[in-house]
């Protein structure tokens, strides 16, 4: 039986949760020139990272605009790109425009994979219970595993709790994987959540979600990508305007937590105005945590009204709301709050 929502919620915050992100695509890049190929194009070191080792990135316009934003992984021979599907075709397109006498190959392997996240404080020890490993040590690494005679990979990574992981497994076990992974255990029992208890979940956190949050309309500096971006590694499409912004002129507008004094969502597009009706951003995305009281959201603020702790107004149109900017991208307990 499916729990419900704030059971779902509970479990991540207390226990186990499990998302399949089986909608995700994946690319694999290979060839000769591959890696040089992708440090050039890719706005986040590539040929300094390590084997089994990945990153955040982005693919930008030579204006700086986003074509979109993914995780990438070095393995001995290839490179795996994890890319929400809205923006695979973009990237597939934008990269290919750049191949010329490179030998490089960059292909659609999606439907060979298998894709499960497991976020919660008990997630190492389902882990542990489940594929008889630690798994790695750093924060998007990755470990080989073998599950009933399968090649598996599991990744450190959570966008949705302190502790989690990811685990790419082959298609044909993705469905008996998750069943094992949802088993009750001795002493806690794991659930399956859905889109929606995760998308609270990552607005808890201040994680931007392409298409929603951002788009191709933003550079990766306002939207608050700065885990994805090296700012010494040299040359990469966009390179020139990402480093202006950054140490001359900076942006007009950040992506900022807010906390909003409501216990309902508020529409996307809703009004940020200061106490004399000036209007300073607008919401892109919003939900309501039970653990904090009150409505976590996403907004872009005015660079002058985009420090943490600024006190702010929402308008919508069934009310005005007093909010405030949260710490971005930081765990629910470390936010700001409304007194």
């Amino acid at each position: 039986m499916e729990q419900s929502f704030l059971e779902q919620y509970e479990a991540v915050r207390q226990s186990s949760g499990i998302l399949d992100l089986g909608s995700r695509h994946k690319l694999k890049a290979t060839g000769g020139d591959h890696l040089q190929f992708l440090h050039a194009m890719i706005s986040n070191d590539v040929l300094g990272l390590g084997a089994l080792q990945g990153r955040h990135g982005t693919l930008l316009r030579p204006t700086g605009k986003l074509v979109a934003d993914f995780y990438y992984y070095r393995f001995p021979d290839h490179v795996f790109i994890d890319i929400a599907p809205s923006v695979a075709d973009s990237f597939l397109q934008t990269v290919q425009k750049f191949i010329v006498m490179d030998d490089v190959s960059v292909e659609d392997v999606s439907e060979n994979w298998g894709h499960l996240s497991v976020n919660g404080p008990k997630s190492g020890d389902l882990i542990r219970a489940v594929l008889n490993t630690p798994g790695p040590d750093r924060p998007l690494g990755l470990v080989q595993v073998v599950w009933r005679g399968e090649v598996c990979w599991l990744i450190r990574k959570s966008e949705l709790s302190d502790e989690g992981f990811e685990i790419m497994a082959p298609a044909s076990s993705r469905d008996d994987l998750r069943k094992e992974l949802v088993a009750p255990r001795q002493d806690f029992s794991p659930v399956v959540i859905t889109t929606q208890v995760a998308d609270l979940l990552r607005l808890e956190r201040g994680v931007p979600v392409f298409g929603v949050d951002m788009n191709e309309s933003n550079n990766p500096i306002e939207a608050g990508l700065d885990d994805a971006i090296s700012l010494d590694k040299g040359c990469y499409v966009g390179q020139e305007v990402v480093s202006k912004a950054t140490y001359v002129g900076g942006v007009s507008r950040y992506l900022r937590s807010l906390s909003i004094a409501t216990d309902q969502p508020v529409t996307a597009g809703a009004e940020v105005v200061v106490e004399e009706g000036k209007r300073v951003g607008h919401v892109t995305s919003s939900a309501f945590s039970p653990a904090l009281g009150r409505t976590v959201a996403l907004a872009y603020l005015k660079r002058d009204y985009a420090e943490p702790g600024r006190r702010l107004r929402i308008e919508t149109e069934q009310g005005t709301y007093d909010a405030a900017v949260a710490q971005p991208f930081q765990p629910a307990d470390q936010r700001g709050a409304i007194h």
